[in-house]
């Protein structure tokens, strides 16, 4: 489990770690201190994964990891309102993200189509980062090098974003939040297998959506 703090996704110590679940919800319904806790559930064995997220996993399992795993990850991420887990950043993967209580703010920018001839020397900073897990601070995100949009997902929604999408997300409408995202990792030698398994992944996301006033 990871734990951050505040809108910028600010690392913790381990003196702030929660002492059990209770705590835990407490610190994420603090209206003035909010914080965020990401759950890695390709670091859990299949059958110790809650009820829920192996079933909607199952095409994919084992996750990241061992030796017959499908290299793809899956994050549970929980945030009080106004909180972020995780600063504006990129991922190496395709990410599929579904919306399971409460509502996020998403900002996701790409890269601005550069003109003929200027491709070596404009943003180079933005271009040598888009490639790699990468954080983004205030000055390159205002540098102009990025086309930005904002969305907010409710109980049900889906959300893609391709690789290489500088991104984050902010609980809203005060209260806490919690979304899954699934990282979809492609390979060249596996990018039929990873195809299949994204196809997959859809169509399960898309019955927890129907069922997601059941489900959530």
């Amino acid at each position: 489990m990871k734990l951050t703090r505040g809108a910028g996704g600010e690392p913790s110590s381990p003196e702030d770690m929660p002492a059990d679940v209770h705590e835990a919800v407490e610190m994420m319904t603090r209206p003035r201190d909010p914080w965020s806790m990401v759950l890695r559930l390709e670091n859990l064995a299949s059958h110790s994964m809650p009820a829920f997220f192996r079933e909607l996993l199952e095409p994919m399992l084992p996750l990241s990891g061992g030796a017959n795993s499908s290299r793809s990850t899956a994050h549970v991420y929980v945030s009080g309102h106004g909180a972020s887990a995780l600063p504006n950043h990129t991922d190496v993967t395709k990410i599929v993200v579904l919306q399971l209580l409460g509502r996020k703010e998403w900002l996701y920018c790409r890269e601005k189509p550069r003109a003929p001839g200027f491709a070596a020397t404009l943003f180079p900073l933005e271009a040598a980062k888009l490639v790699k897990c990468e954080t983004y601070d205030d000055a390159e995100m205002n540098s102009g090098a990025l086309d930005c949009e904002r969305v907010v997902t409710a109980p049900g929604d889906i959300l893609f974003l391709p690789r290489r999408t500088v991104h984050s997300a902010r609980a809203v409408d005060g209260n806490y939040s919690v979304h899954l995202t699934i990282g979809i990792k492609s390979p060249r030698r596996e990018r039929r297998r990873s195809s299949e398994d994204c196809d997959s992944v859809n169509r399960r996301l898309q019955t927890a959506m129907d069922d997601c006033t059941l489900s959530c």
